[in-house]
């Protein structure tokens, strides 16, 4: 629910029009959320390898963003003119949110453990006196 409450607290400050990135940084930002959150669904549910992992992240960030834009685009075309939607903000928003979808799959893949017995155990004194 995050991305959205960030979306629409976003509109009700007026973020958009008073800081230049708003719009850039919540793409990124939100689709690294959703990503993140796909993943640690997706992978308690059938073993995968952590670049598949990543690969499903992206995909389905990909997906999403496209997604978006049409509904975007379709809402432009009923003659809203408030959205200030050009190519280029189109084109930067898919690829920040991809990128963020990637980013935030890639960061569930490798740096969170899949379960408590996958976490790194604390360094005992014993362990490192038996080592050498």
């Amino acid at each position: 629910m995050a991305p959205f409450f960030l979306d629409i607290g976003g509109n009700m400050l007026g973020l958009y029009e008073s800081v230049e990135l708003f719009d850039d940084i919540l793409h990124l930002a939100n689709w690294l959320l959703l990503a993140a959150a796909f993943i640690m669904i997706l992978r308690g549910s059938r073993p995968t390898t952590r670049l598949g992992l990543v690969a499903a992240g992206g995909g389905f960030g990909s997906f999403l963003i496209v997604l978006w834009e049409l509904l975007e685009y379709v809402v432009a075309k009923t003659g809203t003119t408030r959205l200030f939607l050009t190519y280029e903000d189109t084109v930067v928003d898919l690829a920040l949110s991809t990128g963020g979808a990637v980013v935030g799959a890639a960061v569930v893949a490798f740096l969170v453990p899949r379960r408590p017995s996958e976490r790194p155990r604390p360094a005992n004194v014993t362990d490192s006196v038996t080592a050498v």
